[in-house]
């Protein structure tokens, strides 16, 4: 496991962006996302927690079937590189803190519904706003 920098930072103006150091693995987990599940899937999202870790659970369903991404808050990054892994429907992807939990499921949400091409920068805080017809919470 990696004990790195974070994967998202954030400027003084409320702008999310991608570290260098982890840029290509937020593109490649897309990628890889997108290849398990198509295009604008549907989403269930809920938080829980065991023990004294916390985990963010993604049930995302599209046209190509049905992935389970669990997002767990561990103070270390690990990404599923393997094809496999997105081949089985289940993945597990840790992550440093929340800001970097929240960050990944926010750009995750904006590159599956078509909001966005580039994997760097979340802008201002318009990024706040998810609608109950994107995503649906468990």
């Amino acid at each position: 496991m990696n004990q790195e920098a974070p994967i998202f930072f954030s400027s003084s103006s409320a702008n999310a962006e991608a570290s260098p150091n982890h840029a290509t693995n937020v593109q490649g987990l897309l990628d890889n996302i997108i290849a398990a599940v198509g295009k604008n899937p549907s989403w269930k999202i809920a938080p829980y927690r065991t023990g004294v870790k916390n985990y963010v659970a993604m049930d995302i369903e599209g046209s190509l079937g049905t992935l389970n991404l669990t997002i767990g808050i561990y103070g270390e990054i690990l990404f599923p590189f393997a094809e496999d892994v997105f081949h089985a429907r289940e993945a597990v992807i840790l992550v440093s803190d929340a800001f970097d939990a929240f960050h990944l499921v926010h750009i995750i949400h904006c590159r599956l519904s078509g909001h966005m091409v580039g994997t760097n920068v979340l802008r201002g805080p318009s990024f706040l706003q998810f609608s109950t017809n994107d995503v649906q919470v468990a």
